[in-house]
């Protein structure tokens, strides 16, 4: 090592690329609920030990206010199915307008 130079500044000599800084997640996934009704073969849902649940307003709400905060503009609804939860169709609305 050479005397005087900061390893990371050596490690950025030997190496001179850099990845960009992200100011935000590019998408942010979301589970209304954790419940579904598909049965799919390959699915391993229904042996999770605990009980089916659904997002809350106030989380959802909670959501919301801080995507718009943070400005993401993506987002993935993923988890169990969807459209069980009974406001997903106003929670889809809500998160695209």
């Amino acid at each position: 090592m050479k005397k005087g130079i900061p390893l990371k500044k050596l490690i950025q000599l030997k190496y001179p690329f850099k990845l960009p800084d992200l100011p935000k997640p590019p998408i942010l996934s979301v589970n209304f609920t954790d419940a579904c009704d598909l049965q799919c073969v390959y699915c391993n849902n229904p042996l999770f030990p605990y009980p089916r649940t659904m997002m809350s307003d106030e989380v959802f709400n909670c959501l919301l206010k801080n995507l718009k905060k943070a400005k993401i503009n993506r987002v993935r609804i993923g988890g169990g199915e969807p459209t069980l939860h009974p406001k997903c169709a106003l929670m889809l609305k809500q998160l695209s307008g």
